[in-house]
């Protein structure tokens, strides 16, 4: 970007590996997106055996927006993780959006009503709205969770920690953070994000339906090996309990525990049993949690 061209006041992050099903209508849905100000799309493209350049390249060269769009294919293959952390550390604008390549967004405003609301809100650094799954046969269904944002839209960090809400393909956020290298090997980068960019500040649940979030069997997360995937887990709840000082340890104590039952309760009858309880109980705790802000914080 040379110095007479502007600043972007979004740089939305879009990482991709082996989405030629999926990366133009990702893309697009980005460039649909109606605002009032500057925006940057970065396609971090992970060595993408398959067709994946060729369509990000027609769109650039197609599309009205396609000056938006910068891309980027790795000469060797940098693994999810590495990928994610180099994508967003290439983010120019004062606000970070993320979209992965096989997700979509279905709110040609979304941008504009995350911007606007950060802008006006300087106590918020992070903003999310609801989000549709979509699986192999086009089917669309709502996500479960105990976040309302018809009852309540203001959350912490606390919160998320306790139990996770929406998903990355809504997730907005200021570009003031730094990620943290205790991170730089989680499975779960998108969840370490939202506790480096919150800090002590709050997080804001728009009720709109932001995007659309496929279910991808063949996607690193679904085919990722159980033993594994329960290490690098428990790992990481290790090390939000690093990072945050040990300020939250019930929740992440809870967390642990509901990770370490149900991986187990695979290897015999006992411990489904106890997945069983520490399930029950695990989610009446998150449920009185709730309910109790809702009818006390008046918000």
């Amino acid at each position: 970007m040379s110095p007479l061209e502007k600043s972007p006041c979004v740089s939305v992050v879009m990482i991709t590996y082996s989405h030629e099903k999926y990366i133009r209508e990702a893309i697009e849905s980005v460039l649909m997106q109606e605002c009032d100000f500057e925006v940057e799309l970065i396609v971090a493209d992970d060595k993408s055996p398959d067709n994946t350049e060729a369509i990000v390249k027609d769109i650039i060269n197609q599309h009205p927006k396609g000056n938006w769009i910068r891309y980027i294919k790795h000469e060797v293959n940098k693994g999810m993780m590495p990928n994610f952390i180099w994508a967003l550390n290439q983010a120019k604008g004062k606000y970070t959006a993320l979209c992965e390549g096989d997700d979509y967004w279905i709110d040609p405003l979304k941008l504009q009503k995350q911007v606007n609301f950060l802008e006006s809100n300087p106590a918020y650094n992070f903003s999310v709205g609801r989000v549709l799954t979509i699986d192999e046969t086009g089917k669309t269904n709502q996500i479960h969770e105990f976040a309302n944002p018809e009852k309540r839209k203001t959350y912490t960090l606390q919160d998320y920690i306790t139990y996770r809400f929406s998903q990355t393909s809504s997730f907005f956020f200021r570009n003031k953070y730094v990620f943290p290298k205790v991170f730089y090997k989680t499975f779960s980068g998108d969840q370490a994000l939202v506790i480096a960019a919150t800090k002590d500040k709050k997080i804001y649940y728009h009720n709109d339906v932001f995007s659309h979030y496929r279910i991808n069997s063949q996607s690193v997360s679904y085919r990722a090996n159980p033993e594994k995937r329960y290490k690098q887990m428990l790992a990481f709840w290790d090390n939000v309990n690093t990072f945050t000082n040990s300020k939250y340890p019930l929740s992440i104590s809870m967390n642990s525990l509901l990770i370490e039952s149900g991986y187990k309760s695979k290897l015999n009858f006992f411990y489904k049993i106890q997945n069983i309880v520490v399930k029950s109980l695990f989610l009446l705790r998150v449920k009185f949690i709730y309910k109790f802000k809702e009818i006390f914080s008046g918000l």
